[in-house]
């Protein structure tokens, strides 16, 4: 209560004051009290810009994650510290991107995996979560639109610095200001950050010190991080595609993990149309160097692109689209033997074959019909996609044909039934159980028995049936009917 009274009475930078000097273990109950505070002011009606601002500048996010490093173990503590935090992403300013900057999301994903079973700290990081989603998918697309307007700048000074370091010996401007903050940047973390959103001067300097591996680096990161953003996945798709038509280099596109980048976003959003435009024309300017092409049709890019033909069958721009992608990955040989299996062939029939032969399947709404009727009487106005000269050459009309049949279904061995007791024997009457082996002789209307067996001794030994029958070969003869004695017969 008494620190409760004492925190009323001050100002939010003479209370993070006092919280950069008791961040210690015995000032534990102090600093609970004290995030506690921080969210109330971050919440407030009243002044809440102003106490974020005040928070921002005095190191109070910076402080926060401290605390929540510090004593990562407590959950009374880390649930104040990060329900502090909360607040200030949701304001207008730059909090969120700063949080992120500093690792907020991986410590999230710490305090979670390690309080998995407090309800309590799960609800307070993932609305945290949450926020830094909403407001960081934002801010990745800012920072790629950013990224793709420096592309050029980087191609034009990675070739002055070709030119000028391997033939005079001289490096480029760019590289001698790297060499000059190299030392301060590696000190300095936050100001290499805030280059990116800071004065003139800055902005000129994080250009400076812009190359190749943290374009790709960056642009991947986004992509993976913000998977389920369609913002951020549309952005990540015009950047790939600028980066293929102006860099000089290449290869780390495939140490970030581009091509796959590009495919996920197409398969996850098939059903936006417009990514999968941008997704198409960033794999026809990718497929047109050959080692991302080779890339491309190892990572699934021709299966996707045949998916979003047929996904979009009534869309002849975006067919003719896939069509200029398939071309570009047609240049490499191994994709060529990789049509066959993912469903270019029947494709390329249909179009070649098919359509000029027999003409186009007719739909059966009533406006299909009518742009039939309109195309009929006006070829002219007729949509049709323009099939590239390369895949019109790749195949001729007999493997077309051929190509196209579907696969002959595999013939299925029979299994051969197990049985695991005979079938009993039937009668002519077919009653299950029945042997005909069980007959007797001739005219005898019992059971043959052979003489000397245990059954007819036994039945010669019962006295209340008499002297059984005895037939002439020596058999003892037992009827069906009443078995009586031979005096009793008839009788």
């Amino acid at each position: 209560m008494q620190h409760y009274m004492q925190m009323r009475m001050i100002t939010t930078r003479e209370l993070l004051g006092r919280m950069h000097y008791s961040l210690v273990p015995s000032e534990r109950d102090f600093m609970v009290d004290a995030c506690d505070a921080l969210y109330r002011r971050a919440h407030s009606r009243f002044n809440r810009h102003k106490h974020c601002e005040d928070i921002l500048e005095e190191g109070g996010i910076e402080l926060l994650l401290d605390v929540i490093k510090l004593w990562t173990q407590d959950e009374v503590m880390v649930r104040a510290a990060v329900r502090a935090l909360t607040p200030l992403a949701k304001d207008t300013g730059d909090e969120a991107e700063h949080i992120l900057e500093l690792g907020g999301r991986a410590i999230m994903d710490e305090i979670q995996q390690l309080h998995r079973q407090d309800n309590d700290v799960l609800k307070e990081c993932k609305q945290l979560l949450n926020v830094l989603t909403k407001k960081g998918s934002a801010i990745a697309v800012k920072e790629m639109r950013k990224l793709m307007v420096a592309m050029d700048y980087i191609k034009n000074q990675t070739l002055i610095n070709n030119l000028l370091g391997k033939e005079h010996g001289a490096m480029s401007v760019a590289d001698e200001v790297k060499e000059e903050l190299k030392p301060h940047l590696e000190d300095d973390g936050e100001k290499a950050a805030k280059m990116k959103h800071g004065d003139e001067h800055d902005m000129l300097t994080w250009l400076y010190t812009l190359d190749y591996q943290k374009v790709t680096v960056t642009i991947a990161a986004h992509m993976s991080r913000y998977h389920s953003e369609l913002s951020v996945q549309e952005a990540g798709c015009e950047a790939w595609q600028e980066y293929a038509a102006t860099a000089t280099d290449l290869r780390p596109v495939l140490t970030s993990g581009g091509c796959g980048a590009v495919v996920k976003a197409l398969e996850k959003f098939k059903a936006k149309r417009r990514l999968v435009w941008k997704g198409l024309m960033a794999v026809a300017q990718m497929a047109s160097h050959e080692i991302l092409c080779s890339e491309l049709g190892k990572r699934g890019a021709i299966a996707t692109v045949v998916d979003m033909f047929h996904t979009y069958e009534n869309d002849v721009p975006l067919q003719q689209q896939a069509l200029w992608s398939l071309d570009a990955l047609s240049t490499y040989d191994t994709n060529v033997e990789r049509f066959s299996q993912n469903g270019v062939i029947p494709i390329l029939h249909e179009l070649l074959v098919v359509i000029p032969k027999y003409g186009k399947k007719q739909k059966g709404s009533a406006k299909d019909k009518k742009k039939a009727d309109k195309e009929a009487k006006d070829p002219a106005v007729a949509e049709n996609v323009i099939i590239p000269y390369r895949l019109r050459k790749l195949y001729t009309v007999a493997e077309l044909i051929e190509g196209a049949k579907p696969p002959k279904p595999e013939k299925k061995e029979k299994k051969k039934k197990i049985e695991l007791r005979p079938k009993p024997k039937k009668t002519k009457f077919g009653r299950v159980g029945d042997d005909p082996s069980w007959k007797g002789e001739g005219n005898s209307e019992g059971l043959d028995l052979d003489k000397g067996s245990e059954v007819e001794e036994a039945l010669k030994n019962d006295k209340s049936m008499g002297n059984p029958y005895l037939s002439k070969d020596g058999k003892t003869v037992v009827n069906k009917g009443a078995i009586v004695p031979v005096n009793m017969k008839g009788s």
